[in-house]
């Protein structure tokens, strides 16, 4: 059993609830892993669902997120067992502390330096454990997080520079694997896993809580003082050493990425609506936010028909990355963010086209309100409601590479997360914000059901 966050006032409300829903009621048939087999263990997550890309993995930022996700809503026996998987399956690094890595393969164990999923995994422990009565798995992640090999000691224990290198998507971004960049948002989330921990440790290991919360201050000072663009905005990654700018002409699909809008929605599992209290931290959100729909008529255009944001905002009306968004990273990072803002008008637009596009599994035919006013009623087969990771823009005429398609598991517990970000649900402090809804959405309650 576990809680849903009802939506209503009008139909993109009703259909963004049960898209939600049966979203998380599929990924958990088709995704989570409830019995050992042979080729998986117990709690394995996958990314996407049989037969699409990347099925048989299971990545640490996905699990992460989804294992948060799943312990807030209340699903808490799958919560554990993912839980038990991820710190059964990571190594130490050669350093000795524990680091995840990209994603885990069957019963493979591993380790690596992609810091986005080494801080969800870490949040999302955390949650559980606030959640936990006496299960076997609540003195384990004691353990683990508190114990000589923690993944938050890791951080920790080094020395200098406040920010912190990393690989990956949310390092360099697509097309800059293995070469460490410092990235705003991936430092956003390490900051955000810092003061988790600082509450967390407090009761256990004061000294740690305090260090921890030392070195959050720390990165946070120097994101807005190292991480400025010219603009007023963010810049998207550093050079290690040098400090300078990534050249993001090296990395085309890098260039422009709407990853860049997670800076305030890392750092809302840590601090709440309180996220965006630093009017420093709000002008740059601002900025970039704004950025991300101007900087390049093609970009401008999908945003002010569709509602849509691009992946990235490369002006080329042959590129399929210009002309799709992933769901997750460029509409619900751009939302949630809406929301932290108080700007309901790009909330609103947002909410519409994630309603309408998924409703076509990420091929709408035309705008969002012509699509959700046209609607007589809504579909019976609740695969018609499964979120896909990528959403084309309607007039886009060439290739449609749906990459791991519907129920790709970031992007649904994105979606979870933008639901409780706007039903201002922020069970990380244990209290209830105010709502922050969509024109037209008059109500959100939390309700219950059984799978």
């Amino acid at each position: 059993m576990g809680s849903l966050i009802q939506f209503t006032g009008n139909v993109g409300a009703e259909l963004f609830t049960r898209q939600l829903k049966y979203s998380i009621l599929g990924t958990l048939k088709h995704n989570y892993i409830a019995e050992e087999t042979e080729e998986f263990p117990l709690g394995f997550v996958r990314a996407a669902k049989v037969g699409n890309p990347w099925f048989d993995a299971c990545w640490s930022r996905d699990a992460g997120a989804y294992l948060r996700e799943l312990a807030l809503y209340g699903f808490i026996d799958e919560a554990a067992k993912i839980a038990h998987y991820l710190m059964t399956h990571v190594l130490p690094g050669p350093d000795g502390y524990f680091s995840f890595p990209k994603h885990f393969n069957g019963h493979e164990k591993a380790y690596g330096t992609e810091y986005d999923g080494h801080a969800c995994v870490c949040i999302g422990l955390m949650e559980l454990h606030g959640r936990l009565a006496g299960e076997p798995v609540k003195s384990e992640i004691e353990e683990f997080l508190l114990g000589a090999g923690s993944p938050v000691r890791k951080l920790l224990s080094r020395d200098g520079f406040a920010l912190i290198p990393g690989t990956g998507e949310f390092g360099g971004g697509w097309g800059v694997i293995h070469d460490p960049k410092i990235n705003v948002v991936q430092n956003s989330m390490l900051a955000a896993m810092l003061l988790c921990f600082s509450r967390f440790a407090a009761p256990f290991k004061p000294d740690d809580a305090a260090a921890a919360s030392k070195l959050a201050d720390r990165m946070l000072k120097a994101l807005p003082y190292y991480m400025t663009a010219p603009d007023g905005g963010w810049i998207w990654a550093l050079n290690t050493g040098s400090l300078t700018p990534m050249d993001m002409d090296a990395a085309p699909l890098a260039r422009g990425t709407s990853n860049i809008n997670a800076v305030a929605p890392a750092l809302y599992d840590a601090l709440g609506r309180g996220a965006l209290a630093d009017p420093v931290f709000v002008a740059r959100c601002r900025k970039t936010a704004e950025r991300t729909v101007t900087e390049t008529p093609l970009r401008k255009r999908l945003y002010e028909t569709y509602g849509m944001i691009s992946f990235i905002y490369e002006n080329d009306a042959n590129s399929l990355a210009a002309h799709a968004g992933w769901l997750g990273y460029s509409d619900c990072y751009f939302a949630e963010t809406a929301v932290l803002l108080g700007d309901r008008d790009a909330l609103t637009k947002s909410l519409d086209w994630i309603a309408a596009a998924t409703l076509y599994g990420g091929h709408p035919p035309s705008a969002p309100r012509g699509i959700l006013d046209g609607l007589a009623e809504l579909p019976d087969e609740p695969s018609r409601y499964w979120f896909a990771e990528r959403n084309f823009a309607p007039d886009w005429k060439g290739d449609r590479n749906e990459g791991c398609g519907t129920l790709n598991l970031i992007h649904v517990a994105e979606c979870m997360k933008l639901a409780r970000v706007m039903a201002g649900v922020n069970r990380v402090e244990g209290v209830a914000d105010s709502a922050y809804l969509p024109t037209g959405w008059s109500e959100v309650k939390l309700g219950e059901f059984v799978y």
